[in-house]
This record gives C-alpha cells, sequence and structure tokens, in this order.
C-alpha cells in the first residue's frame, strides 16, 4: 500500500481533496505543531513532564490560549481566516473538543500543508480532516514574512 493510499485511509477527507499530495517521508523529530513553526528539529507539545519542546514562559497547557502563545513567541498574530494575505505566513490551528490536536501552514490561497504526527508531510485543503480525530481549523494566525 502506497503512503498516498495509507494516509487516505486514516483521514478520509484527504481521499477528495484535490490537492493531496505526500511531500516528505515519515520523520519523528518533529510534529505538526513545530513543522507549523518551521522547526523541524524537535517535537512541539505543551507535556507537563517537560520532555518535549515548548516556549520559555508559554503554560505547558493543552488549551487553544497556550498554542496561541506558543505561536506569538515567534511573531504570530490572531487573524480572521484562512485566506492567503501578501506578506505574511499563515497558520492554522486544529482543535477537538476545545483541545489543540493539529497545526498547519498555508502554502498559497487554499492549499496547506502540515506534518501527521510521526508520519509524513502532506499537502491538502483547509478542511480535509474535518471529522477526524484531528476536529476542525479553530484559530489562525499571521507573522509577516
Amino acid at each position: 500500500m502506497s503512503a498516498e493510499e495509507r494516509l487516505k485511509k486514516l483521514f478520509p477527507g484527504l481521499a477528495s481533496c484535490p490537492f493531496f499530495r505526500v511531500t516528505s517521508p515519515k520523520d519523528e523529530d518533529y510534529n505538526c505543531i513545530a513543522f507549523a513553526a518551521a522547526d523541524e528539529g524537535q517535537w512541539w507539545w505543551p507535556d507537563r513532564q517537560g520532555q518535549d519542546y515548548w516556549p520559555d514562559g508559554v503554560p505547558r497547557t493543552w488549551d487553544i490560549e497556550s498554542f496561541e502563545m506558543a505561536y506569538a513567541t515567534l511573531g504570530f498574530t490572531r487573524c480572521h481566516g484562512p485566506e492567503a494575505e501578501d506578506g505574511y505566513i499563515k497558520i492554522a490551528i486544529y482543535a477537538k473538543g476545545g483541545k489543540p490536536q493539529h497545526a498547519a501552514l498555508l502554502v498559497q490561497d487554499g492549499v496547506w500543508t502540515s506534518k501527521l504526527g510521526k508520519l509524513e508531510d502532506v499537502s491538502h485543503s483547509l478542511n480535509a480532516f474535518d471529522g477526524s480525530d484531528y476536529g476542525e481549523a479553530v484559530l489562525f494566525m499571521k507573522k509577516p514574512v
């Protein structure tokens, strides 16, 4: 089974996504939160034990506010929507039940890219994960290029 087929089984929304493609091989060194932060060298997560990387001064709590604060340390600010804006990098934070689960980076208007846990990086539409364990995009942030 190809990586694409395997990922479509895990995330059925990818099957109907015209932008879906695998963009890099599996890598356990970083996750989607780190990927959206342009950090492919470490795993980002607010674990209470402090085993994973989390920005200094940001509470290690599993909530939207802490994730927003973590990205704010990199210059990201909350914005109104997923549309591309000239001169800005945009990210989306996905949540389920109020708990952040995933993050993605806007590549071009309508096309997003993200890391799927310890699996591959992929390109996809914003709503490709709706109905999955990742939940849906609930927060958009941007920073100047």
